[in-house]
């Protein structure tokens, strides 16, 4: 992604980010939101979606009240912004890969089946729908053939653990929720994964021993506390 130079709105006297860039910033935040909102839309996954990137910045050029430092910063805050949205559509894909593996277990079918949603256009079912913020689709926005495939060969799309990513941070359930994220399923899709175990989590395994396994090694535990 290319960084937008400051420019200047001569007519409303104010900064802007120099329009060429800015708009395929706003293309491509169109892009993975619509992905992202579709492929949830569709899984039923439960998620928390992340501000959005040109927001911020979108909203103070809207009222006029920005000034040249402020508007550096957001545009950096703004670019810090797309690798979360980037990992908020590989988590969407993830989950859909997954069901699309159960599919294929049942032999149901074969096809990637995320793949086959983003391409579908005219979803109405989905354009009605709001996300708090508005319309999900406000523009009638279709993914073409290319950013879909592009996010095939990306790492957004792989999880055969050539991609070293991040990881997740897990709170251990007190009970069986339906949208708690499995451990396995995140190391299966070799995403690192790291939860706390105190007093807390050895009680709850006490009463589920389903959690047990999840216990860290007696000489693990040793270290950590040697090093405290």
């Amino acid at each position: 992604m290319q960084i937008p130079k400051i420019a200047y709105d001569f007519e409303r006297k104010i900064p802007i980010p120099q329009p060429k860039v800015w708009s395929t910033w706003q293309l491509l935040q169109s892009k993975i939101v619509h992905a992202v909102h579709l492929l949830l839309f569709v899984s039923g996954a439960a998620a928390v979606r992340p501000a959005y990137p040109c927001a911020r910045i979108d909203s103070k050029v809207e009222s006029g009240k920005i000034g040249k430092a402020e508007l550096k910063k957001d545009i950096f805050t703004a670019f810090s912004w797309f690798p979360i949205w980037f990992g908020c559509l590989a988590y969407a894909i993830a989950v859909s890969e997954a069901m699309t593996q159960e599919a294929q277990n049942l032999n149901i079918r074969c096809i990637p089946k995320w793949i086959e949603i983003l391409l579908v256009d005219g979803r109405k079912d989905l354009d009605s729908q709001q996300d708090g913020v508005g319309v999900i689709n406000p523009r009638g926005l279709t993914l073409d053939e290319t950013f879909v495939s592009d996010l095939a060969n990306s790492c957004v799309g792989r999880f055969d653990g050539s991609v070293e990513r991040v990881g997740a941070f897990v709170t251990i359930p007190a009970d069986d929720k339906e949208d708690a994220v499995s451990i396995d399923w995140l190391v299966a899709c070799h995403v690192p994964v790291w939860y706390a175990w105190g007093q807390r989590e050895e009680e709850i395994a006490r009463k589920n021993p389903y959690w047990q396994r999840y216990a860290p090694p007696p000489d693990a535990v040793q270290v950590t506390s040697g090093g405290e």
